[in-house]
């Protein structure tokens, strides 16, 4: 887990939206069609419920049989077990004294064992993208309503400077 400590604060920190994740093309000049970036955006996105809250995350690295997910630290924020659903349904305990919080920035690294192949998002340098660049939202957020059900959600927009 050395190069995410290193890179992924850097790489995504401006992708982070409060409850989803946001999917940044890695690569500038490859113009991703919108049905291939939600298709890649439905693999590597993970739902995960936790002992107060849930939210999502990101399979981004693969070691073995283990598999690494970064999501916003304060998903993760509770002691307690947490179950991560892969996109194909199935569910994996982590024990949260296993999770890696990162100083400074509200993500985490939580990992999971699987024997099963799930794709690893492939990471971009997100001081190369602009304003007006296209980007795609995929997550589980909370629900604001009454039921509190919470829906996978896989949208696009635009980024902005704000």
């Amino acid at each position: 887990m050395n190069i995410l400590s290193k890179t992924v604060p850097a790489l995504l920190v401006p992708g982070f939206l409060i409850g989803s994740i946001a999917i940044i093309p890695a690569i500038p000049t490859v113009v991703l069609s919108t049905p291939a970036a939600k298709n890649i955006a439905q693999q590597i996105t993970v739902r995960i419920d936790g002992p107060k809250q849930g939210g999502s995350g990101i399979i981004v690295e693969r070691q073995g049989n283990t598999y690494y997910i970064l999501t916003n630290a304060h998903v993760l924020q509770k002691a307690g077990i947490y179950r991560i659903q892969t996109p194909d349904g199935n569910r994996y305990p982590v024990d949260s004294r296993y999770i890696r919080r990162m100083p400074g920035v509200d993500l985490a690294v939580l990992p999971f064992i699987s024997t099963s192949n799930y794709p690893v998002a492939r990471l971009g340098n997100s001081q190369q993208i602009s304003a007006g660049q296209r980007v795609y939202v995929a997550g589980w957020p909370r629900s604001g309503g009454a039921s509190r059900q919470r829906r996978f959600i896989n949208t696009e927009g635009l980024l902005t400077d704000a």
